[in-house]
């Protein structure tokens, strides 16, 4: 938590916080999520959520490398954002296409999403079958928006 404290000390704070109502507590909180590179001019792949309101975005890869990274569109109905990166022999993953998909085949994602808390770069991995293409799912009742399109 990081606090912002008229008195120059975190000493007095306790004693005078209720005497200045303008007084607040401002809490930073870090977001984390996966993506990958898809070209070799440092352009990634992520989710809209992830990098959504972000002030700052860092993209740590699995070889310890870091970099700074800015957001050059998103789109929040689909989910997806991409973000640029300046760097050298990125690791670039190879994009195929849903249109050769087929219900029944396995699929699989990695990704590392809690890897920052853990202080780890390994990814997790999950496995599953995908059972349906073309999909268009409803995203909540509070949202009303519907994710097009989709595979499941």
């Amino acid at each position: 938590m990081v606090q912002s404290t008229p008195f120059g000390s975190e000493f007095f704070e306790p004693f005078f916080r209720d005497m200045i109502p303008s007084y607040r507590y401002r809490e930073q909180i870090p977001g984390m999520g996966s993506g990958f590179i898809i070209s070799p001019k440092g352009y990634v792949l992520t989710n809209e959520h992830v990098v959504s309101g972000a002030e700052k975005i860092t993209v740590i890869l699995a070889d310890g490398r870091s970099f700074t990274g800015k957001v050059l569109g998103s789109h929040p109905q689909y989910d997806v954002a991409i973000v640029k990166i300046e760097g050298e022999n990125l690791p670039v993953a190879p994009l195929g296409s849903s249109s050769d998909l087929m219900v029944g085949e396995w699929a699989i994602a990695i990704g590392n999403p809690f890897g920052f808390l853990l202080n780890d770069t390994q990814p997790t991995v999950t496995a599953g079958v995908i059972s349906a293409t073309a999909r268009d799912i409803k995203a909540g009742s509070s949202s009303g928006g519907i994710y097009k399109n989709m595979i499941q």
